[in-house]
């Protein structure tokens, strides 16, 4: 009874690892209905996101000219991302990692970054709020829309 049992529960749960696709090298002009898992070092052009992208540690992400319907968010130890002229209809949520460029992107949500350790740029953004706390190095940049800025981002 217990094989079976086992063998069920797997069963089940493999659906949910086919919505989560890693992210590795470069793509370009492609439509993803999934979930993205950023491992090392993922650059996307004019890609439709169709679901949330996940930065691990070590990992690095460059998105230019595309759209997100979910949120981008890193927890810990990110190499880099940059983001340009794309619109994410989440939040994007960065904290614990190093280099940020934020550059004309519009954002339905809120721009969060915190505790970061290495240089932040946001210029030319639109979102909901921003909020930059405890980073190591207060962010650099300007023209950014919000209607809440808050603590280090309160001036850009």
């Amino acid at each position: 009874m217990h094989k079976f049992t086992a063998i069920f529960l797997c069963f089940i749960a493999l659906p949910s690892f086919a919505n989560t696709l890693i992210c590795q090298g470069q793509l370009r002009n492609k439509s993803i209905n999934a979930d993205l898992l950023v491992e090392k070092k993922c650059i996307l052009d004019n890609a439709q996101i169709n679901g949330n992208i996940e930065i691990k540690p070590h990992g690095s992400l460059v998105l230019k000219r595309s759209q997100v319907s979910g949120n981008i968010q890193a927890n810990a130890y990110f190499s880099g991302i940059q983001i340009e002229e794309t619109r994410v209809a989440g939040n994007i949520q960065l904290a614990a990692g190093r280099e940020i460029l934020l550059k004309r992107n519009q954002v339905e949500g809120e721009i969060d970054l915190q505790n970061n350790l290495g240089t932040i740029q946001l210029e030319h953004n639109r979102s909901q709020a921003l909020l930059c706390v405890h980073n190591r190095i207060a962010p650099l940049g300007a023209h950014n829309q919000a209607p809440s800025k808050v603590a280090q981002c309160q001036t850009l």
